[in-house]
């Protein structure tokens, strides 16, 4: 941004000056004779005011770019996982409470599992299925 500033101030100094130039008669013999090399430091300022291309490389933005892509990857690897492992001890707890004979034993169970359900933390939720699990098998 200020770099365009910048070089918009050097366009229209330089264009200006060889108006001013042209205008002051002691002047107008050196700007008839160099006219050409203030116009062409003009188009130049000109060129790179529209034409400069935009700060930072290319890849620096794609290595960005795939690293949020990595984090989100990440992130959804890790629900995924989670959610198995939890249903992995779920299904532990189901087997180990299929075992038990007494009824009362299973509504232990139960009411342990619906305890446990209304925790938070899954990895809290998973250590204490495979508590219960183990409890009972």
């Amino acid at each position: 941004m200020l770099q365009d500033i910048v070089l918009w101030v050097i366009v229209i100094a330089v264009l200006v000056g060889l108006g001013v130039a042209f205008a002051v008669p002691s002047t107008r013999p050196y700007a008839k004779k160099y006219w050409w090399l203030l116009v062409a430091v003009a188009a130049g300022a000109l060129a790179l005011v529209l034409f400069r291309r935009p700060g930072g490389s290319s890849e620096t933005k794609a290595i960005g770019e795939g690293r949020q892509i990595a984090k989100e990857n990440t992130t959804a690897i890790d629900t995924i996982i989670d959610n198995a492992l939890e249903q992995q001890a779920k299904a532990d707890v189901e087997l180990a409470r299929a075992r038990l004979r007494a009824s009362d034993e299973r509504a232990l169970v139960d009411a342990e599992l619906s305890t446990i359900a209304l925790v938070d933390d899954s990895v809290a939720r998973r250590k204490a299925l495979i508590a219960l699990a183990e409890k009972h098998s």
